[in-house]
């Protein structure tokens, strides 16, 4: 990860990737990301290499540094893979208490998506991408972390995409997978559980695209 102050312009990169229309190329270009944030390049290229490493973008000469297209035919297994790192990662917590403020930041955004509000595709990617960091906070090991980290925010630019034809079913979807990990993330708890539930909830949706593909 990018020097942790970067991380809110990491995320804002990657919330652009996510809202990008399937047909709208997001393109990247260091001087303007540079002026933008106030940087100077060093520490914007450290964020799109960073993000290049995730899959997210590919830097193309003459052009810039662009978002990856997604493959409809990919997306299963996108979903396989990240179940599985869930579980990966479920077992490398095993026996840790959840940190209580995981435990205050899911039931937090819980409460913020029950009393309904802002239901924007913005709202909807910041939230999902909040709830993804905290997921991914909880893995020690790096080399899990960080490919944890990539595949939710994989994960999320379909759940981007699936928004823009169904924002009620995507957003109740949201409810749901709060409501189940807040209350794995309760009291007494351990971060193993969270990402057990975090993995059910995956192999749920694997099931849902396994379904409407039959």
């Amino acid at each position: 990860m990018p020097n942790p102050s970067l991380r809110p312009i990491t995320d804002q990169l990657r919330q652009r990737i996510c809202l990008a229309g399937s047909d709208a190329p997001v393109t990247f270009h260091e001087t303007q990301l540079a002026d933008e944030f106030g940087l100077s390049r060093t520490p914007v290229r450290e964020i799109l290499q960073y993000l290049s490493y995730q899959g997210l973008v590919e830097t193309r000469p003459g052009v810039g540094t662009r978002a990856t297209r997604l493959d409809p035919a990919a997306r299963r297994s996108h979903q396989v893979t990240y179940g599985a790192l869930l579980r990966a990662a479920a077992t490398s917590v095993t026996g840790r208490p959840v940190p209580e403020q995981v435990q205050i930041d899911l039931m937090g955004l819980a409460r913020v998506t029950e009393a309904g509000g802002d239901r924007s595709a913005e709202t909807f990617v910041r939230t999902r991408g909040r709830v993804a960091g905290t997921k991914a906070s909880i893995v020690e090991d790096e080399i899990l972390r960080f490919s944890l980290e990539a595949a939710q925010w994989r994960i999320l630019r379909w759940q981007s995409r699936d928004f823009a034809t169904d924002p009620d079913i995507v957003w109740a979807g949201l409810s749901l997978a709060l409501e189940r990990l807040s209350a794995a993330a309760a009291q007494g708890a351990d971060c193993a559980a969270l990402l057990v539930a975090a993995a059910d909830l995956a192999e749920a949706d694997l099931a849902t695209l396994s379904e409407a593909a039959a």
